[in-house]
């Protein structure tokens, strides 16, 4: 018997916003469907966007008050690119 493939799915700033302020009437069928059944990230861009909004006063949570939430209500994670398989993989590659 095979494994069940897990999906991830990485949201972008503005889904993030969505789901945070709880708006998701915006959101597409398929794109609700893909958020209830995949594992969620967001990269470190996105955080960096989030904090800009923030800063900039377009949105009223900071980034981490963000992340923290999404994290409780449907464990969306940040992105970690250091030490994985592909990056290894990749480096090993690059090295003379």
């Amino acid at each position: 018997m095979g494994r069940a493939k897990i999906v991830t799915s990485y949201l972008d700033t503005t889904v993030a916003i969505f789901l945070h302020s709880g708006n998701i009437a915006r959101l597409t069928h398929r794109a609700t469907e893909q958020i209830e059944s995949a594992d969620l990230l967001v990269s470190a861009m996105v955080m960096f966007e989030l904090e800009m909004l923030y800063e900039r006063g377009t949105i009223k949570y900071t980034a981490s008050q963000i992340l923290s939430d999404l994290n409780q209500q449907i464990g969306v994670s940040v992105a970690s690119f250091h030490g994985g398989r592909d990056e290894q993989r990749f480096g090993s590659e690059m090295d003379p």
